[in-house]
């Protein structure tokens, strides 16, 4: 019997934080893109795998709804906030099965939805620079734990063609998942 439970929660910083802006900023193929909100869409979810995934969900000025963001899959039957914290200062591959943590990139622009391409390590990573306890909120009577990370990325992207992703770095929040 398989159990898949999602939950998609919209995360805003307490007004006493000093800098409560999220970001993921990069290069596609030389081009910077920059995108930031005060809040992060949150998916968690357990199958055979557990998942957190956060994104910076938005609307840019052209009236366009764009997703840009990172995702963690673990082979384990639930995340806590000691895996998370675990990330801290670690640079791991992307899309690949050779570590615990199976991390995406991930990047809709509105008009096209970027597909994962071959991401070689270590070339192409994600570096967790830190990762905090943010705070703890209540969901369907369980507590979950937040955590702000913020780190560096290099990826493959395909529209068409393989396009590089450089020069990345990220402020977002993951969610223990259980």
């Amino acid at each position: 019997m398989l159990f898949i439970s999602c939950k998609k929660e919209t995360v805003t910083p307490t007004p006493t934080q000093t800098n409560n802006e999220f970001f993921v900023n990069f290069k596609l193929d030389g081009v910077q893109k920059s995108y930031k909100h005060t809040t992060c869409a949150l998916n968690s979810g357990v199958s055979s795998t557990v998942s957190s995934y956060s994104d910076i969900f938005n609307m840019d000025s052209n009236g366009y709804f764009y997703i840009v963001g990172i995702g963690i899959t673990m082979d384990k039957d639930s995340l806590l906030g000691s895996d998370l914290l675990n990330l801290a200062g670690k640079t791991l591959p992307l899309n690949s099965d050779t570590s615990d943590y199976n991390l995406s990139f991930n990047y809709d622009d509105g008009v096209i939805d970027f597909g994962t391409g071959t991401n070689v390590f270590p070339t192409n990573f994600i570096k967790f620079n830190t990762v905090t306890y943010f705070k703890t909120v209540e969901e369907f009577g369980q507590k979950r734990k937040h955590y702000i990370a913020t780190g560096n990325f290099n990826a493959k992207v395909v529209h068409n063609t393989p396009m590089n992703v450089t020069d990345g770095s990220f402020k977002l929040i993951f969610t223990e998942s259980f």
